[in-house]
């Protein structure tokens, strides 16, 4: 038992370091960015970073379980982890309640909920079959979620900070005070950073073009930037009304409706967008993710290499507040769409986002022009 809680209080401290690091990143970036919003802040600095090293230390010891180096059957000090485990705990707390969230969705599904009553996990397989396979299996998969939050938390490591380039006399862009006053459903602390470093990484580097990029992220994440995946769990009568070719008719619709968000989302993503059959899992799988909702296989797959991921790996990664901000400031960058926010061409921008349909069309436009406001720049000529 004592061995046990050692390896457990190792990780612990391992992850705790990570989350740390992210922690005193996080104020530190909120506070630049935050011009007089940073005394307002100051006052919950020293609780926020006590929860956050309380949530390291526990996505470290989960880390711990998933590589293999808390063992409950084997000594302390004869599992010795390598340089890369180590970075892989460290990397784990730095990731936080996103990969706490992970750990839980892959080994613990909630029963009774529509997501989870159709989730096929592994470990969840392996409980009812009493397959001993299959959970190695989701351990397996969880430790390459741990392998790829390491590589990329590293390479997002080495982005320098956005700087906005500001038309000459305009005030400075303060990010933090943004978001505050015009989502201030949106937690900060998490957001700045993960949203600091993918407008870096992507060239978002005006005023503009993070303006309009944030009026996209409402009007498909919400304003709390809380729906980092699709909600398939769609009522009978929905389905029909937003999926006439794929339910034609009622008898279809209360079929599906009763059997969940999983089996309705095979269903109408299926043979579209890149994905396989309804029998392939791919439209459930592969269904809207990230504050730009990446859908099918022809989003995954391209995004999956760009940030050197597998497609699994790809698909938990954009609901974490890091990978939800990189995919959409990715998916900005390849559709063109960052010329058009330079002009303030809207319309077209949402186009190129979410097709002719253009969704939401006056939701992008109205919070868009908020945040240009709350950034002080005018509209560009012509």
């Amino acid at each position: 038992m004592g061995d046990l809680l050692t390896g457990m209080v190792a990780c612990g401290l391992l992850g705790l370091i990570g989350q740390g690091t992210r922690a005193v990143i996080g104020l530190s970036k909120a506070n630049v960015f935050g011009g007089n919003g940073a005394t307002q802040q100051s006052s919950f600095n020293a609780a926020y970073l006590v929860i956050s090293l309380i949530v390291g230390f526990i996505a470290g010891v989960l880390a711990g379980l998933a590589l293999g180096v808390i063992q409950p059957s084997v000594p302390s000090g004869s599992v010795i982890p390598d340089r890369q485990t180590l970075l892989g705990l460290i990397a784990a707390g730095y990731a936080g309640t996103d990969f706490i969230e992970a750990t839980f969705a892959k080994l613990m599904p909630q029963p009774g909920t529509p997501d989870a009553t159709a989730s096929k996990t592994p470990v969840a397989n392996a409980a009812a079959n009493n397959n001993p396979n299959d959970g190695a299996n989701a351990v397996q998969a969880l430790t390459g979620t741990v392998q790829a939050l390491t590589s990329h938390v590293v390479a997002m490591s080495q982005v320098q900070p956005a700087t906005l380039q500001k038309p000459p006399g305009s005030p400075a862009v303060d990010l933090a005070s943004a978001l505050r006053s015009v989502l201030p459903a949106v937690n900060v602390a998490v957001w700045v950073p993960a949203l600091d470093g993918a407008f870096a990484m992507y060239g978002l580097n005006t005023p503009l073009r993070v303006a309009a990029a944030l009026g996209q992220f409402v009007a498909e994440a919400g304003a709390d930037f809380r729906e980092l995946r699709e909600n398939m769990n769609y009522t009978a009568s929905q389905l029909l009304q937003y999926f006439p070719h794929e339910v034609p008719d009622q008898a279809t619709a209360d079929r599906y409706a009763g059997m969940g968000g999983e089996a309705i989302g095979n269903l109408v993503y299926a043979n579209k967008q890149g994905n396989g059959s309804e029998a392939s899992g791919d439209g459930y799988r592969f269904r809207g993710g990230g504050l730009i909702q990446l859908t099918g296989r022809v989003d995954y797959e391209p995004f999956a290499k760009a940030v050197g991921m597998d497609l699994d790996q790809a698909a938990d990664y954009v609901a974490t507040a890091e990978g939800a901000a990189v995919s959409a400031c990715w998916y900005l960058s390849v559709r063109g769409c960052l010329p058009l926010a330079d002009q303030w061409r809207l319309t077209d921008l949402t186009e190129a986002v979410n097709g002719g349909a253009r969704l939401g069309l006056a939701t992008r436009i109205d919070y868009a022009n908020r945040f240009r406001h709350a950034f002080g720049v005018p509209v560009p000529p012509g």
